[in-house]
């Protein structure tokens, strides 16, 4: 005996939607992609719309799968995340955020499936939505914040007079640079970054003295910035009249980081 099922095409789409948004940012999450709110909704928006006008339009359920699997979840990564940056290497940026896709949607829609059944006996699918989302979500921010501990990396803000910068630093337990006029600690950054900010207000910068390997008596340029914020998962870390060492571009040329932190800030 065939089994009939009645699908509402509203409730499609917005278990679709949902859906789609949350694993759009668990990929952003754990590929460290980056995140914009709106263009997730809006790739999201794309993938259940896409969803029920393939459910109208095609007759073939094996044809709508290879559709739904394939191009449409290619198409909300492209919209979701793809930049500029990436088109050197499309293919493979293409692939990697449709597998993570992919993959959590299996996982997302497994977990949210378990719980509805074992917990709430089928009865309360949203509700099982809703947990399934917060236990992915709390997974994925601890573990972006053990990563990014095991990297060394951390999101800073930098504030200088009325500009605001937005960069990623790498702690280096090597950097023991301390300011000999302040007696504080001394950070490092790509002076090109602050070009534009120095064409509109000309800093003050003093001469400090450091050695290396390369140079035991050596003088870097160094300034004072108002406040330097260090993210630490949700927290931000406050370090007032930060010194700020300017290092040469190609300290950082291919770095991920723009920014060396000293090891006595963290």
């Amino acid at each position: 005996m065939a089994c009939i099922y009645e699908i509402y095409l509203d409730v499609l789409f917005v278990n679709n939607f949902l859906m789609d948004v949350l694993n759009l940012f668990l990929t952003g999450i754990f590929l460290r992609n980056l995140i914009h709110k709106g263009r997730i909704l809006l790739a999201a928006l794309f993938g259940s719309g896409m969803g029920v006008i393939c459910f109208l339009m095609l007759s073939s359920y094996r044809l709508y799968r290879l559709i739904m699997y394939v191009p449409v979840p290619l198409g909300m990564v492209m919209i979701a995340f793809f930049t500029r940056k990436h088109t050197t290497q499309r293919v493979a940026f293409l692939i990697k955020n449709w597998l993570g896709c992919f993959l959590f949607s299996i996982l997302t829609g497994g977990c949210m499936q378990w719980l509805n059944k074992s917990l709430f006996y089928g009865r309360h699918f949203y509700l099982a939505m809703v947990l399934t989302a917060g236990i992915a979500v709390s997974a994925s921010i601890i573990w972006r914040s053990r990563k990014e501990r095991s990297r060394h990396l951390y999101q800073v803000r930098l504030c200088y007079h009325e500009h605001e910068l937005l960069l990623e630093a790498y702690y280096d337990t090597g950097n023991l640079l301390i300011d000999p006029y302040v007696g504080k600690p001394v950070s490092i950054i790509d002076k090109e970054l602050l070009m534009p900010i120095f064409r509109e207000d000309e800093p003050v910068v003093r001469l400090l003295p450091f050695s290396s390997m390369g140079e035991k008596n050596g003088l870097v340029e160094a300034l004072t910035v108002e406040e330097l914020y260090i993210k630490e998962g949700k927290k931000e870390r406050q370090i007032l009249q930060a010194v700020i060492a300017l290092g040469s571009p190609s300290l950082f040329q291919k770095k991920e980081y723009q920014m060396i932190l000293n090891c006595h800030l963290l």
